[in-house]
């Protein structure tokens, strides 16, 4: 088993320091790890006390992505222990928020929590229907992180290029790199 008992200690006492502080944002990313941690423990009354926890803080700060994140955790959590209600309402929410700020993975992954629990229920077509649409965009949002990355590398190597032959545009290049992903804007070792 992982490091889960040392996990759990180190992430109580940082709760306690962010409780201390009145950070309710770290307060809620403390709980939420907890919880994530206590469901792969099988101590899913502790998990589905810390994620409530968690997506309360969340809400009330307005992060959505956090929001959704903390849904998805907790709706899965509730499918485990058979709360099948609870489950669907919290994946409809991380659906609906994911949806709103185009976060396709988090689709992805709710549609799919929601197509277990839906199966779990009995309903099949339902099931099938929420599995399907997660398996479609998974392939797509891999379609597009591999174009993006296809993408990065060009850039990358033309921001060598630029460099080896000390064109002043390669400034240019490496600020559009850094839009991409802010590590890969460093000068690079070649030539």
């Amino acid at each position: 088993m992982r490091r889960y008992p040392e996990s759990l200690s180190r992430l109580r006492e940082a709760l306690t320091l962010h409780q201390e502080l009145g950070d309710r944002g770290g307060q809620g990313i403390c709980l939420s790890r907890l919880g994530i941690v206590y469901g792969k423990l099988g101590r899913f009354t502790e998990a589905i006390t810390c994620l409530q926890e968690a997506l309360t803080l969340r809400r009330e700060s307005g992060n959505r992505h956090d929001q959704a994140n903390s849904a998805a955790h907790l709706g899965r959590v509730y499918g485990r222990v058979g709360r099948y209600g609870d489950a669907t309402a919290c994946l409809q929410e991380s659906l609906t928020l994911s949806q709103e700020l185009g976060n396709r993975w988090h689709q992805a992954d709710s549609l799919q929590g929601l197509g277990i629990v839906s199966e779990r229920v009995g309903h099949l077509e339902a099931a099938i229907a929420n599995l399907q649409e997660s398996r479609t965009i998974f392939q797509q949002a891999l379609q597009a992180t591999a174009r993006h990355a296809q993408a990065q590398a060009a850039w990358q190597e033309a921001l060598t290029i630029y460099e080896t032959l000390q064109l002043p545009e390669a400034d240019q290049l490496r600020a559009r790199l850094a839009a991409m992903s802010p590590e890969s804007a460093q000068p690079s070792t070649g030539g």
